[in-house]
């Protein structure tokens, strides 16, 4: 399920959470280009921060660069080196970095002495001899253009640039690329003019906005049961879609039983992160990010092998612990949660407003919810209402949730409302538009999303079996819209609500996404949402709406992006017209 706050933008980057239970570039383009200045790494905080430059250096392997690290907040001003990655380099006590013989993106990082929590990171790509391009790969709207850069390794001089494919668009001796009218995937070459040996080819593709696009990765199974170490399991395909805010452009998603997926091109390519031994490649997980980007925290429903459920968590490169990048295979460590058998835990709820503050809901009901206040490390217990076939458990904001029932359930919504410590329920009421009292919101066995509206007024929408339903007093009253579809998932950019129906199974609920929207000014009612779930629009591979999704925009907000994990029918992305 995903959980939009419009008005959370960190880096440009509206960010989707995501959670689930069973069941110098243009305003025209799609890059966003890293601060060149410097990084400064959100966990450091108020008092103690570190900055290390430069943030961002492309390196040829077995070559060296040197980092600086400035500390504020403290009387010491020393900094200890290190490299995030086992096998990324070395970097001396004075911060001279030697890139490794191995090509890829390593992490140099330099703690306080003065607070060892307080840490700065900078990015270096490590490339084999030849051209380094940036962006090597791109997601490119048509009727915009989009510019490409490259460096010659181990060499000097500039680059000549041509278009791979006839008809493929032009590119300029700038590095300027202008794409086609038609969609598809081009590939553009920059080779060295002093060695033409030296090359390197990128790779663009091209999408028209106003509709879905499937991108998922071919090596992705999507059928329904499929044979994997340990015996038969079922798969559900591309779960959340989590946008990692401190590289925008970054999103990942973890697929049933085939680990987690990375792009770094707002879903235009993906890349599996690890060789298939990690705990996220042994069951299906439930992606949530904190809004500062400094850890992910899942489940891991019905795992196989040496791995089991629970809290999983991954911390990014500059925080404490960490080992590698964001949801790399060997960045996730365990916590056990007391109380839940088996540790069977089926979703996560990470506070906006505090990236300390955890909610979790176990996957089979124990009678309790769970929340932490030190970012999943501890656990304390909480009664849910007492009929508790609860299916999703959403959260409003840090004192709220509201918890809704399984579809065919007699139960209406309960509001759970925070006191100190305490937590006291309360049954919500719901009417149609014409006032009259109707049966309250439910879920299709935990495929729900919810997204409160920051910019009016905080109204609440909750996706469900029962069409969308809205609230404006905190979610004590609901009012059930008369759209065109039911819908599960919400997510929003500034100006639109987006929606989709979907299930928790195989082949898709009914054989489609019934995708749906509407302006945010005009979504108080029915008639404010539009049907657009037309050929032209939603594809036939689109068979399911999905569980969950984020949202990005380009630097001058000028096109937003809505990547989706769609369950069984894969991944797919949206470029708002």
């Amino acid at each position: 399920m995903t959980r939009n706050f419009y008005g959370t933008v960190v880096s440009a980057l509206l960010i989707g959470l995501a959670f689930t239970a069973c069941g110098g570039t243009t305003s025209t383009n799609l890059i966003i280009t890293p601060d060149d200045g410097g990084t400064v790494i959100p966990d450091a905080g108020p008092g103690v921060a570190v900055v290390v430059a430069p943030a961002t250096t492309l390196l040829q392997t077995g070559l060296t660069a040197g980092f600086t690290a400035t500390v504020t907040g403290a009387t010491d001003t020393t900094v200890t080196w290190s490299v995030a990655e086992a096998s990324g380099g070395t970097v001396s006590s004075s911060g001279q970095y030697t890139a490794p013989n191995t090509a890829g993106t390593y992490h140099v990082v330099a703690s306080a002495h003065a607070d060892e929590t307080k840490k700065g990171a900078a990015t270096v790509t490590v490339a084999a001899p030849g051209v380094a391009l940036v962006p090597p790969t791109a997601l490119v709207v048509t009727g915009t253009t989009m510019t490409f850069s490259a460096t010659v390794i181990g060499g000097s001089g500039g680059v000549t640039w041509k278009v791979q494919e006839a008809g493929g668009g032009t590119i300029d001796a700038s590095g300027k690329y202008t794409p086609p009218t038609t969609e598809g995937t081009y590939h553009f070459v920059a080779t060295s003019v002093n060695d033409s040996s030296k090359t390197a080819v990128g790779v663009a593709t091209v999408i028209k906005p106003g509709h879905w696009v499937n991108v998922t990765p071919p090596s992705v199974a999507l059928n329904g049961d499929f044979v994997v170490s340990g015996g038969q399991e079922f798969n559900y395909g591309a779960q959340e879609v989590v946008a990692d805010p401190n590289t925008p452009g970054t999103f990942l998603v973890q697929i049933t039983y085939q680990g987690v997926w990375r792009t770094r091109d707002y879903g235009a390519t993906w890349a599996r992160l690890g060789n298939g031994g990690g705990p996220m490649d042994t069951g299906r997980a439930a992606l949530a990010i904190a809004p500062d980007g400094s850890y992910i925290i899942s489940t891991l429903l019905y795992p196989i092998g040496t791995f089991s459920n629970g809290a999983w968590i991954s911390l990014a490169p500059s925080t404490v612990g960490s080992k590698g990048d964001l949801g790399d295979q060997a960045n996730w460590t365990r916590v056990s949660i007391p109380g839940v058998p088996d540790d069977d835990m089926g979703v996560f709820h990470i506070d906006p407003a505090d990236k300390t503050h955890v909610f979790g809901q176990p996957h089979t009901p124990t009678g309790f919810f769970y929340e932490s206040n030190d970012s999943g490390q501890t656990w304390t217990p909480h009664a849910m209402p007492a009929n508790d076939n609860i299916a999703k458990l959403n959260l409003i904001n840090s004192t709220t949730v509201v918890a809704t029932y399984n579809f065919g359930d007699t139960g209406n919504p309960q509001l759970g409302k925070k006191s100190g410590s305490t937590w006291t329920w309360t049954e919500v009421v719901t009417k149609d538009e014409s006032g009259k009292v109707v049966s309250g919101q439910q879920a299709y066995h935990g495929s729900q999303q919810i997204f409160v509206d920051a910019a009016n007024g905080n109204a609440i929408y909750l996706g469900g079996s029962a069409a969308v339903t809205r609230s404006v007093d905190g979610g004590a009253n609901w009012t059930r819209l008369n759209t065109p579809h039911d819908s599960e998932g919400i997510v929003a950019t500034p100006t639109t609500l987006y929606s989709t129906h979907a299930f928790a199974g195989t082949t898709g609920f009914n054989g489609s996404s019934n995708f749906q929207h509407a302006p945010r000014g005009t979504a108080n009612t029915g008639a404010g949402w539009v049907d657009d779930n037309s050929a032209a629009v939603v594809p036939a591979s689109m068979n399911n709406g999905w569980l969950g999704a984020a949202v990005a925009q380009d630097t001058s907000s000028t096109k937003w992006v809505i990547v989706a994990g769609c369950w069984d029918a894969g991944i797919f992305i949206y470029v708002e017209p």
